[in-house]
């Protein structure tokens, strides 16, 4: 069963996750099924769809957000720091 992670952004900071992101994916080995992107007034929000729901709920405790369809709040990227790989 696919879950989709939503994280909300502002663009400075855009290249530097992207690229944190990419590392962290090819680390665990994961390919994402779908990686979409938009803008609106408050921000940027990505959307990654992952191919279960353990792989989305380790991204969010890495990188923040929520995983679309569960408890709305937000996850602190800071308060998950340390969950690094």
């Amino acid at each position: 069963m696919s879950a989709t992670v939503e994280i909300r952004m502002s663009g400075g900071i855009l290249a530097d996750t992207m690229r944190e992101m990419r590392v962290w994916l090819d680390h665990y080995k994961l390919v994402p099924h779908a990686f979409r992107q938009s803008t609106s007034p408050e921000g940027l929000a990505i959307h990654i769809e992952f191919n279960g729901q353990r792989d989305a709920e380790e991204f969010v405790a890495c990188f923040g957000g929520r995983v679309l369809g569960t408890r709305p709040e937000l996850v602190e990227r800071s308060a998950v720091a340390a969950r690094r790989f």
